[in-house]
């Protein structure tokens, strides 16, 4: 990134150091002049906090994209990449990114959103970018795709987890004529739709989709019919050309119902016995929120006074659960 003579070679070797810090220590950048105390590092003067934050700024943005683009030249001609990003937690209160946003891990602190895309074949980072908190991840794919189309990057594969599925993101895709798989929610409505079409013999086996005697898995693809999406923007885009493919992997499904099933009768014995026993629960909210497949209910009198306890399944959330258990792999190609 920077030129590695004259006063330069000095602040390669500050940003080595510093790079290969987090994966040693786990600890983030205000650690480092203590950490250099007992380690051996490429510079042998102490980075203070403060010199860190003033050496980051000497970064220029035309450096960061002189990076990626010598990143992106030593990938292969026809790649597989991968897109993924994270939340980063933000102790400090002045950055304008960490203004918004809730923290997954401790609500009292602010976050950011890192997204990474890297290569498949060599595992190695070539794209980098810094989010607003509040950002989702589905949002950020636009970003990213923008990017990289104006490094007039071709002949990738784009592979990402079901966060990043929208119909925006399908359309930001196809319109910049890159090849992607992404995994798919299954309560998408396409999904559902071809889901319901798989049929089943008396033993519950798939009588129309392919087994592969290799991975142990049926499969069948199925082709998207092309259609308009209207985007937030007020445009419409053409979708053509998806395809979805559904996995069926038969010892998965039988390990997924067998916890849903476990963990209903386990929730059934608990509130079985506070009905009996009239323990009436202060906050029904709270009460109701340590179960996921049922729904208890106060039975009041005519004074509006709570004298016992009802309940039913969440029968949707069963039957999506019970879904969810025989197709657990749903890809948009």
């Amino acid at each position: 990134m920077l030129e590695t003579h004259n006063n330069n070679i000095f602040i390669v070797h500050e940003i080595l150091s510093l790079s290969v810090f987090p994966f040693l220590s786990g600890k983030n950048f205000n650690r480092f002049s203590k950490w250099q105390n007992t380690h051996k590092t490429l510079i042998d003067y102490q980075l203070t906090s403060s010199a860190i934050t003033r050496l980051c700024q000497k970064i220029s943005d035309n450096e960061r994209m002189n990076l990626i683009k010598l990143r992106i030249n030593r990938l292969p001609k026809q790649s597989y990449v991968d897109c993924d990003s994270t939340t980063r937690s933000a102790w400090g209160k002045g950055l304008a990114d960490i203004r918004w946003g809730r923290n997954k891990d401790n609500e009292k602190l602010k976050n950011t959103i890192e997204t990474t895309v890297y290569s498949l074949e060599n595992h190695e980072p070539f794209y980098y970018r810094l989010f607003p908190g509040n950002i989702s991840d589905i949002s950020t794919v636009r970003t990213i795709i923008s990017d990289l189309k104006l490094f007039n990057i071709k002949d990738l594969l784009f592979i990402s987890d079901r966060g990043y599925i929208s119909e925006e993101n399908l359309a930001s895709l196809v319109g910049v004529d890159v090849s992607f798989i992404i995994s798919s929610k299954i309560n998408n409505k396409i999904i559902l739709t071809f889901i319901e079409t798989i049929l089943y013999d008396n033993e519950g086996f798939p009588t129309n989709m392919e087994f592969d005697e290799d991975k142990k898995l049926f499969y069948r693809q199925f082709t998207v019919p092309d259609y308009n999406s209207h985007m937030s923007n007020g445009t419409n885009i053409e979708i053509k050309g998806l395809k979805v493919n559904i996995y069926l992997d038969f010892s998965a499904r039988f390990n997924e119902i067998l916890l849903i099933k476990n963990k209903i009768n386990k929730e059934k014995v608990i509130i079985e016995k506070d009905v009996a026993e009239n323990n009436i629960p202060i906050d029904f909210k709270k009460y109701n929120a340590l179960f996921d497949y049922y729904k208890i209910k106060p039975i009041k009198d005519k004074n509006n006074k709570t004298i016992a306890l009802t309940y039913e399944e969440y029968n949707e959330k069963i039957k999506k659960g019970d879904i969810e258990s025989r197709f657990l792999f749903l890809l948009y190609i």
